[in-house]
């Protein structure tokens, strides 16, 4: 299986959010992700200078998606400090092949 790594574009924002209702559904916090992850926040993160969207795609299909960033702090230079902020993951995709790749 081939896994290609891409930042998020303006055009996978449906798919995207299709993707988080999906795995939301799944995990049980279909009242939570959705509404965090909606398509006008998904379109804020996309041009955002400290949060990033990259999706991990199979067979021309989206399959994963990692949000990541840097902490918002006045006080703070902040750029050592990325850090994950969600992962998503296709339920019929290989969890941890997909999170790796993410990841890595």
């Amino acid at each position: 299986m081939s896994i290609n790594i891409y930042d998020a574009e303006h055009e996978d924002i449906k798919e995207i959010h299709e993707l988080i209702k999906l795995t939301s559904q799944k995990s049980g916090n279909a009242d939570r992700s959705p509404k965090l992850y909606s398509e006008a926040n998904l379109k804020q993160t996309i041009i955002s200078e400290n949060r990033h969207l990259i999706v991990a795609i199979v067979e021309d299909k989206i399959v994963g998606v990692c949000q990541y960033g840097i902490p918002i702090m006045d006080d703070c230079d902040c750029e050592d400090l990325r850090m994950i902020q969600a992962i998503f993951v296709h339920p019929d995709a290989n969890f941890t092949e997909i999170v790796s790749a993410l990841i890595y």
